[in-house]
């Protein structure tokens, strides 16, 4: 049975050029059931019900098969293209076996010969017709809202799967990156040199233990301390000569400065000083390292010296009072007997000023011409002015990675060795190095056996004959 509440209101469009065939469809429908209502459009040809289908929908048609403008199946046919979904009964005056199953065959719901059955049959088609499209609509909208929560939990498996690999990777890369920190800290202090890492305003940043040691504290509670004010003997020269790196971003080295410490001794130690630069290439800091104190007796022995130790404020107080130096430049001492020498331009690309300057101490007195990027821009810029015979490059940067570095050198033909400086000792990175066009590399902290392991396996210059 047919649940009359869902049915109050039926809209039908009567396709019939019959006025006497018409009026007989509005009382067979009208005396079907007083609790339906209704609302008959009419049209006479084929042209009219195309219109007017096109114009609103409906609830049913009835159709003659047989109008002015067509006839048989072919009128069916085209009602069934103006609207695929609307139910049709078609209305015959014959009794026609095969046409009636070509009818139902091809889109018709119900085929009715008018007659005295009409009455009986005509409203019950009609609504049965409705109630079994309303059935196989609700049947198609359940299959396609299955189809859609089938592909949103196939969507939501994928994002939680890509949200997986993304919390993985980023902790596999805070885990890289603390154990770099800690194991560049333990380097750091180990060497024997005091570092000290500023910022623009005279802040420390960090220091290693030898230079906590030396004003007998703890390195933490001397983070975020003015430097100036840790040594009493030397602070007004030595903010003049840093502000003046700063200010030019040209680092000087090899000059000798006086310490004192909280406990009162004075110590002279040979000082340099570079620019510390953000990933954009601007001063943002600067990094200190005092080597080893020279002894006492040989202070004394020079007068030159001892001279030059009493009078730093005075001979520092002028701009013209030491010679500017290119930034990140390494001086070429004389070289140690037990030191290799090579020949040879070095470029070292990391953003990490104490990485610049612990590989840059350990290429000291080494014969190379060493110059150093802070971010992976810079280091394309400085290869395509100069011919560098060797870039080593940390893998892990702002902007642009290590490997993108490699890319775009030989994009740019660049054809001498690139090594890549890693924490990274995962087998995908290994293999991702190897495909980028890297011809090696090696694992931070860089120690000086490894770094000249690399040189001396890569480095197409010739070394300098002892």
């Amino acid at each position: 049975m047919v649940d009359s509440n869902l049915l109050q209101n039926i809209s039908v469009l009567l396709v019939e050029d019959d006025a006497a065939s018409r009026q007989l469809v509005k009382r067979a429908l009208h005396a079907h059931d007083p609790s339906i209502t209704y609302e008959i459009s009419e049209a006479e040809d084929l042209a009219s019900a195309r219109r007017m289908l096109g114009e609103r929908n409906f609830d049913n048609v009835i159709l003659d098969l047989r109008l002015p403008d067509s006839s048989g199946l072919d009128t069916l046919h085209s009602i069934k293209e103006a609207d695929p979904d609307v139910p049709v009964v078609v209305l015959s005056g014959i009794s026609d076996h095969e046409t009636a199953v070509n009818s139902i065959r091809y889109g018709a719901d119900y085929y009715i010969v008018k007659g005295d059955m009409l009455r009986e049959m005509l409203g019950r088609s009609i609504c049965f017709s409705i109630e079994r499209r309303r059935r196989k609509l609700e049947t198609e909208n359940q299959g396609n809202l299955q189809n859609h929560v089938d592909l949103l939990h196939y969507q939501i498996r994928e994002i939680k799967e890509s949200l997986t690999d993304q919390i993985s990777s980023k902790n596999h890369t805070e885990r890289t990156m603390q154990q770099l920190t800690t194991e560049h800290e333990q380097l750091l202090d180990i060497l024997p040199a005091m570092i000290w890492h500023l910022d623009k305003n005279g802040k420390i940043i960090r220091l290693n233990k030898p230079a906590a040691d030396l004003i007998g504290k703890n390195a933490n509670d001397v983070i975020g301390k003015d430097f100036y004010r840790l040594f009493a003997g030397n602070d007004d020269h030595a903010r003049m000569k840093h502000e003046l790196v700063l200010r030019d971003g040209i680092g000087f080295d090899e000059n000798i400065e006086a310490y004192k410490s909280t406990t009162g001794s004075l110590e002279y130690r040979r000082t340099e000083v570079v620019p510390d630069r953000d990933e954009f290439g601007n001063v943002s800091g600067l990094v200190i390292l005092a080597r080893n104190p020279i002894p006492k007796n040989i202070m004394a022995k020079t007068s030159a010296l001892v001279d030059r130790g009493k009078s730093l404020k005075e001979k520092f107080s002028s701009e013209k009072s030491f010679t500017p130096r290119q930034t990140g430049a390494v001086r070429v001492e004389k070289p140690d007997k037990t030191q290799k020498q090579y020949s040879g331009r070095v470029l070292i690309v990391d953003h990490d000023s104490l990485n610049r300057m612990l590989i840059g101490t350990h290429l000291k007195g080494s014969g190379l011409d060493v110059d150093f990027a802070v971010n992976g821009l810079e280091a394309i810029e400085k290869s395509q002015l100069v011919n560098f015979d060797m870039v080593l490059t940390a893998l892990l940067m702002p902007e642009l990675d290590g490997l993108e570095v490699a890319y775009k050198l030989r994009q740019d033909e660049y054809k001498s060795p690139v090594i890549i400086m890693t924490t990274d000792y995962s087998k995908e990175t290994i293999k991702n190095i190897k495909k980028s066009g890297c011809t090696d590399y090696i694992f931070k902290p860089i120690n000086k056996k490894d770094l000249f392991a690399a040189i001396d396996k890569h480095l197409v210059v010739p070394a300098v004959a002892e």
